[in-house]
């Protein structure tokens, strides 16, 4: 009766394993699934081609910004760095 009543609760102890291990794998596996899926890159179009039927591309699209303006973006960000240090030798002192 002993050996028969330990054959059965090994028998449990192995469905309830087996179960866990399924569990597991399940889990992993969407894991992984979930990983590749964020690290896939929508591919864009190629800013650098032309469309179809195009031989010249705009003139906008290949043309620097103007200086003036570049120079005028360059200033408000320098304004706000020099700002920010001003503050931050304030809240030193």
């Amino acid at each position: 009766m002993a050996l028969r009543l330990s054959g059965i609760l090994m028998g449990g102890v192995v469905i309830v394993y087996e179960r866990k291990v399924k569990m597991l794998y399940d889990d992993v596996s969407r894991l992984l699934v979930e990983i590749n899926e964020a690290w896939k890159v929508k591919s864009g179009p190629d800013p650098t081609l032309l469309p179809k039927g195009k031989s010249q591309a705009k003139r906008s699209a290949i043309t620097m910004p103007d200086i003036e303006q570049m120079t005028i973006e360059m200033e408000q960000s320098h304004q706000s760095n020099a700002t920010w240090f001003q503050h931050s030798n304030y809240v030193s002192m």
